[in-house]
């Protein structure tokens, strides 16, 4: 649901993505995403939505539900996390790694392996420059971002 409370995105197994009306759920939108969308985010500034799956992660319009990036993944998304801002995404990955990237350029700022295990959980602070994470295997860590997130 975005921040406003108007619109859902939805995914289902098969990797077809919806864009829906809150309440009425009449459809806004539709597309696919190459291998699915497992994790979901509307972007905090109400600019689109970010999809991350076990192929590909995208950030599509929120006016025409359009991919306005889609970048390949070399492992599956576990999990992920939008800035407050809105201008960063974090992706816990299946390897270990989590990854920071420019949410509109999809640059990586940031890239760190914190564990051999998944990355599960994720949340970010791009204001203080920090980012938790958590692992399959229940470790769970706070890292400094590097100062490129300004």
């Amino acid at each position: 649901i975005d921040r406003a409370g108007t619109r859902i995105v939805a995914a289902t197994s098969e990797g077809e993505v919806f864009l829906l009306a809150c309440p009425s759920f009449e459809e806004l939108g539709h597309g696919a995403v190459e291998g699915g969308a497992t994790f979901l985010a509307a972007a905090p500034d109400g600019s689109g939505y970010v999809l991350a799956g076990p192929a590909r992660f995208e950030f599509r319009s929120a006016v025409s539900f359009e991919p306005l990036v889609s970048v390949s993944l070399p492992s599956p998304a576990r999990s992920l996390a939008v800035s407050e801002d809105g201008r960063w995404v974090a992706i816990g990955r299946d390897d270990g790694i989590v990854e920071v990237r420019n949410r509109t350029a999809f640059r990586i700022a940031a890239r760190q392996r914190i564990s051999d295990q998944p990355v599960t959980a994720v949340s970010l602070n791009s204001v203080a420059g920090l980012l938790a994470a958590g692992t399959y295997d229940g470790k769970f860590g706070v890292y400094r971002l590097p100062g490129s997130l300004e």
